[in-house]
């Protein structure tokens, strides 16, 4: 395993730990992209960070597992998964970047939400940048 997540990142600090968190603990990721998907259907809006800290942190505690540090969620789900919750996410935002490597939607001006299909550290990642904290948080999407 330890091979694996080298050869996928080139050891390279956080992008290594994710990549061998995910691969060593796939089993114990418990949380499932379709539980989030089934959240998200349940939503009327979202466009501020307290309705999307309601979505990710509901009762306070994040949903997935913990990655490489507590703001990197790892959630049971494929590339597809991720592509439907982003863009539930994002519905009633506004498409501000749009190409081959990202997507990024304002949804207010204390709210940004990040698409990659493919992160530095291989999985899908929806980084959802709130301003009023100093960390982005991180959902990678794990098969």
């Amino acid at each position: 395993m330890v091979l694996e997540a080298v050869a996928e990142t080139g050891v390279k600090g956080e992008k290594f730990s994710n990549v061998f968190y995910s691969i060593n603990h796939a089993e114990t990721i418990t949380y499932k992209a379709s539980e989030l998907l089934n959240q998200l259907s349940k939503t009327k809006y979202i466009k501020t960070s307290k309705d999307i800290l309601n979505i990710i942190k509901p009762n306070g505690k994040f949903i997935g597992v913990e990655g490489a540090s507590n703001r990197i969620r790892i959630v049971y789900g494929n590339l597809h998964e991720a592509e439907a919750i982003f863009k539930s996410l994002v519905k009633d935002g506004k498409c501000i970047i749009n190409n081959s490597e990202k997507q990024i939607y304002k949804l207010s001006d204390e709210l940004f939400i990040t698409y990659r299909s493919k992160s530095i550290s291989g999985p899908p990642t929806i980084d959802i940048n709130i301003r009023s904290q100093k960390n982005n948080i991180k959902l990678k999407f794990a098969e």
